[in-house]
């Protein structure tokens, strides 16, 4: 049995990972309030606030962040299945992926499956183009 902490968590993942190319397509939109309303332990309480992280766009860093607090939560091989194929939907959702979108999802499945190196690359990487 998931988690509710977990279904919020990948649910907020899910939620930043449509903002990868800096808007959320409306299938991407559709598809993350019928898959995340029907999580378990996603209740109204819970769907009133994610909402919110709709309305604004959500930056590298804070999805990083997000799915590091994510990746702890992640107790077994059924919960990081759940973690990645919820992922994999979201990004197939509006029927084409981008590049960027493309990056995302081996970024997010290496930080997933506990690849620090991985974190580590994308936060350099961040600090370099603030820098430049």
């Amino acid at each position: 049995m998931i988690k509710k902490e977990l279904s919020f968590a990948v649910a907020k993942v899910l939620i930043a990972a449509a903002w990868v190319d800096g808007v959320v397509q409306p299938e991407e939109d559709r598809f993350l309030r019928d898959f995340i309303t029907r999580m378990p332990g996603i209740d109204d309480d819970a769907w009133e606030q994610l909402t919110p992280l709709l309305e604004r766009p959500i930056y590298e860093a804070e999805r990083i962040r997000m799915l590091r607090d994510m990746r702890l939560l992640i107790a077994d091989q059924k919960d990081r299945r759940f973690a990645i194929q919820a992922i994999n939907q979201l990004f197939i959702s509006d029927g084409e992926i981008a590049p960027e979108e493309e990056a995302a999802v081996q970024q997010m499945v290496s930080i997933i499956n506990g690849d620090e190196t991985a974190v580590y690359q994308e936060m350099l990487k961040m600090i370099q183009r603030l820098a430049s």
